[in-house]
């Protein structure tokens, strides 16, 4: 006789690939692969003056054992894990944006070697990385107070020779932006100014900030502790939690974290 199964259907089991990586670590793999063959090309092409098409070596994508030309396996060959799998690990596991961290190890080598794919997570590219942060603060600050004086010009010429409203010229300056104002900083500008207003006007500036959410927070996770010392007055509140719930979002696959 064959029972028929008449309680609620088995939960689906998760299943990962041979490696074990989760959807979130295999977005930021490829992230970091990304990321280090643009550098990589852009690089080379200025120092051959021409356009370089690099492209890693296979081999840090990982994979089974290197065979000898008659077919056997090198002798203590054994499968290798993945490279970029291996540094999104570790910058996932430390909060830190892959594209930043990559990008920075480039800046750091402008004129020197630059850390091999196996190398990006080692300790002398993660020390450069935290030095690179250390001095951030400074940086920012002054451009807080840079963005900030480019902002009242804007908003003063709308309204002095724009005839624009006040809460108009904000919105434009939030939407149609200077091209020195960044995500963040008009993300903070409109959630400000949405306290200052009311009614239609608040929510206005509520949803010009909103569609700001997402750059906003990858840019403020770049280097979070730097921009809560320099920009503490300038981050609305609950902005750092949705900050790294965003950037938690981005790697695992789910919405694009935008607010309604």
């Amino acid at each position: 006789m064959t029972l028929e199964h008449t309680g609620p259907p088995p939960q689906a089991r998760r299943v990962l690939p041979l490696d074990g990586r989760t959807p979130e670590e295999d977005a930021a793999a490829r992230l970091v692969k990304r990321v280090y063959t643009e550098e990589m090309r852009r690089r080379l092409t200025g120092l051959k003056g021409r356009p370089s098409f690099y492209e890693p070596n296979p081999r840090w994508d990982g994979g089974p054992p290197r065979l000898n030309p008659e077919g056997s396996t090198v002798e203590g060959g054994r499968t290798r894990g993945s490279t970029w799998l291996k540094a999104a690990r570790v910058l996932l596991g430390k909060a830190i944006d892959p594209e930043d961290y990559v990008r920075r190890q480039f800046e750091a080598h402008i004129q020197g070697i630059v850390p091999m794919p196996n190398e990006l997570v080692s300790v002398a590219s993660l020390k450069i990385y935290e030095q690179s942060r250390q001095y951030m603060g400074e940086r920012l600050a002054a451009r807080l107070r840079s963005q900030g004086a480019v902002a009242e010009q804007a908003i003063a010429q709308l309204t002095r020779i724009g005839h624009l409203s006040r809460v108009d010229a904000w919105e434009q300056v939030v939407r149609r932006p200077p091209r020195e104002l960044t995500p963040l900083f008009r993300y903070c500008l409109a959630r400000g100014a949405a306290r200052e207003l009311t009614g239609a006007d608040a929510a206005r500036m509520v949803r010009a900030a909103g569609a700001l959410l997402v750059d906003a927070a990858m840019e403020y996770m770049r280097n979070p502790t730097a921009y809560d010392r320099a920009w503490a007055a300038m981050l609305p509140a609950g902005f750092q939690e949705a900050a790294r719930e965003v950037f938690a979002r981005r790697f695992a696959g789910e919405d694009d974290g935008r607010e309604d």
